[in-house]
């Protein structure tokens, strides 16, 4: 065979990072009436040196706050999007012990890329093939942030309410294609498997706030009364059977065979 492949050379890649941030700030002081701002955003992109994996990151952040007489309001929210594509088997082992005499790409093949044999004798994974035939995403949402008043009844009593969320969505999904990546271990089932839900923590906050010296005593006491609230919801789904032609689609609509279906859900509440 006149096939010398460079495994190494065909699996790793020039690794890229990209970050961009931009930022805005700014506020007014004058007495008890006062404000301040700050928005800022950032995204994040960075390429593996080696194929398949690749992870992105968007990410939108709130400040601000208000004093106006006795009241004083501040917000603080952040909003984040995350992209991965993970990477599939154990790459790092293949790419040093795939034999040179074959061929990355093999039409011959079922999925087109080359393998093992008897003469080629090896039971390693074709690295290359392992990142394109089962494409494992993972997408996540979440949004962060509170929300406070204060109102200053005397100088030494304060009262403050306190309101936060802590939201978060998330959908993985892998797609994987027909084909043969390793001597005698054929994927004959195309299939695609999702997992999707949220989860969502709410909270409520009253406390009073007293805080005041006599003579050489000082007194600082609190109360306060909060609520809590924990929800959860997951799906979990499968089907199998998708066809290359003219091309995969990758829905679980479009599969020829569902699978098992399933999901949990919960609530957890707490008072103090």
């Amino acid at each position: 065979s006149d096939v010398d492949t460079d495994w190494q050379k065909e699996f790793f890649r020039t690794g890229r990072t990209e970050d961009y941030n931009l930022n805005l700030s700014g506020g007014t002081s004058d007495g008890k009436n006062a404000s301040n701002y700050l928005v800022s955003g950032e995204y994040f992109h960075q390429e593996g040196i080696v194929r398949g994996p690749d992870f992105k990151r968007y990410s939108l952040r709130l400040n601000s706050g208000i004093t106006k007489g006795r009241f004083r309001f501040q917000e603080n929210a952040q909003l984040t999007h995350l992209s991965n594509t993970l990477l599939n088997g154990f790459p790092f082992i293949d790419v040093i012990t795939y034999l040179p005499s074959i061929p990355v790409y093999d039409p011959a093949n079922l999925g087109g890329f080359g393998k093992g044999d008897r003469v080629q004798n090896t039971f390693a994974t074709n690295p290359v093939g392992a990142q394109s035939l089962l494409h494992r995403t993972q997408s996540d949402n979440r949004l962060a942030g509170n929300f406070t008043v204060d109102y200053s009844i005397f100088d030494f009593l304060t009262y403050r309410l306190n309101l936060a969320i802590d939201g978060h969505t998330y959908n993985n999904a892998d797609a994987q294609q027909n084909g043969i990546l390793r001597q005698n271990t054929p994927i004959n089932t195309s299939s695609l498997s999702e997992f999707q839900g949220y989860d969502v923590f709410l909270m409520a906050e009253n406390t009073l706030n007293f805080n005041k010296s006599f003579g050489d005593h000082h007194v600082n006491a609190l109360v306060g009364y909060s609520q809590q609230d924990s929800k959860f919801h997951n799906t979990n789904a499968q089907t199998q059977g998708f066809t290359s032609t003219p091309q995969y689609y990758f829905q679980l609509g479009s599969g020829q065979t569902a699978g098992v279906v399933g999901g949990t859900e919960g609530e957890i509440t707490r008072e103090s």
